[in-house]
């Protein structure tokens, strides 16, 4: 008789100094905010330490979630595009990387910057061979949790 093992999910903590700032979940850093107070104004966007995302990277994650525990809104984007994208800042809080809205899928909607968003059990092409075009325009439709 064969059994199947069980491995939970296990979450890895991501700090920030000696506070832990999120974590790190699958391919997923999950961080809880309070929009009201950690969303940038200029300009508008949500900023990391780039240690965190750093740390981030070494347990294997791929896609950043960003929780409004105020609104309960979500955004999501590729840790990738975050450091491709965001606007180096040092605001006497050590060196960030602030990602503007325009790049952030919002509650599931597509970002307002027209980048692709796929989630990792998503295909990036609609599931053809690797750089082959979707054949539809509904084969590239954003699939968000």
């Amino acid at each position: 008789m064969t059994s199947k093992l069980y491995t939970p999910s296990i979450k890895k903590p991501i700090f920030c100094g000696n506070r832990i700032v999120g974590c790190v979940n699958g391919d997923v850093f999950e961080k809880t905010i309070s929009g009201s107070i950690h969303f940038l104004q200029t300009p508008p966007g949500i900023a990391f330490d780039i240690s965190t995302l750093d740390d981030a990277e070494r347990y294997k994650a791929v896609w950043v979630k960003v929780v409004d525990r105020e609104t309960g809104d979500f955004y999501r984007a590729k840790l990738q595009l975050i450091r491709d994208k965001g606007v180096k800042l040092n605001r006497r809080f050590g060196d960030q990387l602030c990602l503007t809205f325009s790049y952030w899928s919002r509650n599931g909607k597509p970002p307002t910057a027209g980048v692709p968003i796929n989630t990792p059990s998503q295909p990036s092409n609609g599931g053809g061979a690797p750089g082959q075009v979707a054949a539809t325009p509904e084969a590239n439709q954003l699939h968000l949790f």
